[in-house]
């Protein structure tokens, strides 16, 4: 009887190490999947706020860019109150490497709001795309307002998500 006993635990001993082992490789496999995303390269072009009270046409929006006909078309749109694009960082993008993401907050009643882009993370089949809005701390002005966050990323032919960071 003690010898039935015996070669059943370590049955099932030998059952049990198996399962784990594979339990284990499962886990290492969705380990090395997720470390597959890669940090892309985000340079902010400008961040700020429009002051046109909406009359730009801007619709709250977060967009990628990706010819310069199209950059062209925006900035069109966007320095049609207030030419603001005067302000930006990198005036002459490559769009044969990079492109450019965008993300318009509504039209605000005050001050002190802010659109941020915080990263962008590659996969083989996607970009996400991290960013956040920024309420005013303290008092603010009485201004209407459109916040914005404007950077540029390697050129992709990949679907961009945007993921608001909260």
């Amino acid at each position: 009887m003690k010898l039935v006993f015996s070669v059943f635990t370590l049955s099932l001993l030998l059952v049990s190490c198996a399962s784990s082992e594979e339990v284990h490789q499962t886990e290492v496999t969705e380990e090395v999947e997720e470390t597959a995303a890669e940090l892309l390269l985000l340079e902010t072009i400008h961040q700020g706020a429009l002051f046109g009270a909406g009359e730009e046409g801007i619709p709250q929006m977060n967009k990628v860019i990706r010819s310069y006909t199209e950059w062209l078309a925006f900035i069109k749109q966007m320095d049609s109150v207030n030419p603001v694009s005067q302000e930006f960082n990198d005036q002459s993008l490559n769009f044969d490497q990079d492109m450019v993401i965008v993300c318009f907050d509504q039209v605000r009643e005050s001050g002190g709001y802010q659109m941020h882009i915080k990263t962008a993370v590659g996969y083989a089949e996607r970009i996400d795309l991290f960013y956040e809005r920024v309420q005013p701390e303290e008092m603010a002005t009485s201004v209407m307002t459109q916040p914005y966050s404007i950077a540029k990323i390697p050129q992709s032919e990949l679907p961009v998500t945007f993921i608001e960071a909260k």
